[in-house]
């Protein structure tokens, strides 16, 4: 399992199809909203380059944001599909998102 999950501990079993399909239906919902975030991004990041010709903080804030929001949204989903196996690692990292 992973260093700190002791050998006795039971993994539970396989995400019910019900839990699934609440959960692609956030996700599905989520990703859209992405989708229009980062055409809203994408047309400031233009209006904000042809002004200064260089990123600057807000710019790259608004990125890596959308970045890692996309990002833990892949990893729960592969979590709840069973891709990724549950360790501290994992746990302590989604935290941190």
């Amino acid at each position: 399992m992973g260093v700190t999950i002791p050998p006795n501990y039971d993994t539970p079993g396989k995400t019910s199809t019900a839990g699934l399909l609440v959960a692609a239906c956030f996700f599905g919902a989520a990703m859209t909203a992405a989708v229009f975030d980062i055409a809203k991004a994408g047309r400031q990041s233009h209006k904000s380059w042809g002004r200064s010709w260089r990123a600057n903080a807000y710019v790259l804030m608004v990125w890596s944001s959308l970045s890692m929001s996309v990002t833990g949204a892949i990893c729960n989903a592969l979590f709840l599909l069973g891709v990724i196996q549950p360790s501290i690692g994992y746990f302590v990292g989604m935290r941190r998102w």
